[in-house]
């Protein structure tokens, strides 16, 4: 609108109207420009955080993956302090200082939940029993009952809420293949897939 109104001046000599009109537009241009550099700001704010919390979630699984293969298959309540000095060494190294004392809440929460779960499971058994603590007498968690605490957006709020930031940044498509992937991986529907299947699906 500026421009043509420049334009129309400018075919009657008003020269003083031009430029108005021409600081106008400049000044619009200007305006835009700004919003548009601050919405890429906040898309790679948004994509650094993602990230972040992907390797979070990355080491807390291979911990839990680790533990239970050393354990019987059990996740020891021991684990909760591993969990949190781990992950406050990743983001101890994170230049996002903001995000710093946000994700140490995170983490305390998510450790403060797992070790009340764990608490909350642990049953009395017998020596009979394969997976019984000679130590305690007790059951301790399985990996799969830990994990299905982990997706429960109830039971573990942190965890659902680190998932819908990394799944915002995460184009449709990309969503769309690792779910037919887990699917072809996972065909009675157990909810889980075994690394080695989920790759060969991912690969085809």
């Amino acid at each position: 609108a500026h421009i043509e109104l420049s334009n129309a001046y400018a075919l009657q000599g008003l020269w003083p109207q031009v430029s108005e009109q021409m600081k106008k537009c400049s000044q619009k241009l200007l305006s835009i420009s700004a919003i548009r550099r601050a919405d890429a700001s906040k898309i790679a704010a948004s994509r650094a955080k993602a990230f972040l919390i992907s390797k979070l979630i990355s080491r807390l699984f291979r911990i839990l993956r680790v533990r239970a293969a050393s354990n019987g298959g059990q996740i020891a309540l021991g684990v909760t302090s591993q969990i949190v000095q781990e992950m406050e060494e990743i983001i101890s190294l994170s230049k996002i200082d903001s995000l710093k004392a946000e994700l140490k809440i995170d983490i305390l929460d998510l450790a403060t939940s797992l070790k009340r779960f764990q608490e909350s499971t642990i049953t009395i058994s017998s020596e009979s029993n394969p997976n019984w603590n000679a130590t305690s007498g007790e059951i301790e968690p399985s990996w799969g009952s830990v994990i299905t605490f982990l997706r429960s957006s109830r039971d573990c709020e942190v965890m659902k809420k680190w998932m819908d930031v990394v799944k915002s940044v995460t184009l449709p498509q990309y969503i769309a293949v690792l779910g037919v992937a887990f699917q072809l991986a996972d065909p009675l529907n157990k909810g889980v897939a075994h690394p080695r299947e989920l790759s060969k699906a991912l690969q085809h």
